[in-house]
């Protein structure tokens, strides 16, 4: 199937799965699924694509965002704002033009509290609504929650009005191997393509000295089919081979990385369903509010709705959204 092909049936999907209010559903947490954030993930995609139909849905999904939150935003309508969804929703007003508005400039105003030295971006600025939301008792911490995530500075920093203030962050925590370690989900691929993109924007020869040093950590995760597995998809992962193929697209050193991009594309494309979409894959993982380094906790329940539980885009909204964005840019 040619990639033109493989773009107009995942666009058709999210069409098809829009709601007639402008959003879109996935995940399943204690709170419900998140219709909010997911929105504005989708939405942005959508907004950047050639189709006209796509670029009006997105529009559509900006409408209802903007009418239904006045500061920031959160992962649905019931939990409280954070600096994750907020990113998202930004980036769909940035998409598609609308950053002359009060919501977007309260929006910023909302997500720049979250900016905590060294200059990271945590997702709850304090645990006040949020400890609230989950009836959290006084004693337990919220030192996971409240503090600087890479995945969530890694997002953030696409924004330009962040990228400088905050990159400095992203460069002082890559991982020895290469990586970005990712804080809310079970893949290290999101952190890593986001963070790589972010410092790429910089255009430095020290920066593009760290992108080849994910490059390096990538290309080991790549099979031989082309797939990269992960916790929730052992077996090669649509989600993760989406964002690899991303950060490869990225390097300065096309001839070293080609054999492996195109290895990749041709898997990701082959696992494109009848209906457009991809089997969910995307694993959100919720670590306890006090556990700082989820990397080290090997007690994931899947389909756990709770802290300590791995939630998958049951819907594939968010993995084929993902997928999309990567055939369309790199292609």
């Amino acid at each position: 199937m040619s990639a033109d092909r493989a773009i107009e049936l995942a666009i058709s999907f999210l069409l098809k799965s829009q709601h007639n209010d402008g959003w879109w559903a996935d995940f399943a947490l204690a709170p419900g699924p998140s219709n909010v954030w997911v929105t504005a993930y989708i939405g942005r995609i959508l907004a950047l694509q050639e189709s006209a139909e796509a670029r009006e849905a997105a529009k559509r999904a900006w409408l209802w965002l903007s009418e239904r939150e006045s500061e920031g935003w959160g992962y649905n309508l019931l939990t409280p704002h954070d600096a994750d969804s907020t990113v998202w929703a930004l980036k769909l007003a940035e998409a598609i033009g609308v950053t002359q508005t009060a919501s977007v400039e309260s929006g910023y105003r909302f997500l720049r509290q979250h900016v905590k030295p060294p200059g990271g971006v945590a997702t709850y600025a304090t645990d006040r609504e949020i400890r609230k939301f989950i009836f959290a008792p006084p004693s337990l911490s919220f030192d996971g929650w409240c503090k600087p995530q890479l995945c969530v500075t890694a997002a953030a920093a696409g924004i330009d009005q962040l990228n400088t203030e905050v990159c400095g962050f992203l460069r002082e925590n890559q991982s020895s191997d290469g990586r970005w370690r990712s804080y809310w989900w079970c893949e290290d691929e999101y952190a890593t393509a986001f963070a790589a993109s972010a410092l790429n924007k910089q255009n430095t020869q020290q920066d593009a000295e760290r992108i080849e040093r994910a490059i390096n950590w990538t290309l080991t995760r790549v099979s031989k089919e082309g797939s990269v597995s992960s916790y929730v998809r052992p077996d090669g992962s649509p989600f993760a081979t989406a964002l690899v193929i991303r950060l490869l697209s990225i390097s300065n050193d096309r001839e070293r990385v080609k054999d492996i991009l195109e290895r990749a594309v041709q898997w990701l494309k082959t696992q494109q369903q009848a209906n457009g979409s991809w089997t969910a894959s995307a694993g959100l993982r919720v670590p306890p509010p006090d556990m700082r380094n989820p990397e080290n906790y090997n007690q994931w329940v899947i389909n756990k709705k709770i802290q300590g539980g791995i939630s998958l885009d049951q819907n594939g909204l968010f993995t084929t959204a993902t997928a999309l964005e990567t055939l369309s840019t790199v292609l």
